[in-house]
């Protein structure tokens, strides 16, 4: 099931970068993210990522089509995505 609600960059750096298969590389996310050529793309997904989490707007079966990861339920896939945006941007969006 491709994730229909995940708009562009937000599908392509989850697919990438949280993917079960590649766990380190979170801190190449956080390199990418940081690097002044990926401003804009890394401003955008950092919006993308604080509006999915504020409307839940991944279902767990869509985030795991994408990175392999399985959340037995939303609530645990928002936990997740909250912990995630801890890790990039600090305090909980």
């Amino acid at each position: 099931m491709e994730p229909v609600n995940l708009p562009q960059p937000m599908r392509d750096i989850l697919r990438r970068y949280c993917n079960v298969e590649a766990p380190e590389a979170l801190g190449s996310l956080k390199q990418m993210l940081a690097r002044p050529e990926s401003a804009p793309r890394a401003a955008l997904f950092r919006d993308q990522l604080e509006q999915t989490i504020r409307e839940a707007k991944v279902t767990p079966e869509e985030y795991e089509a994408l990175t392999g990861e399985d959340f037995d339920s939303q609530q645990e896939l928002l936990a997740w995505l909250r912990k995630l945006w801890g890790q990039l941007y600090g305090p909980e969006a």
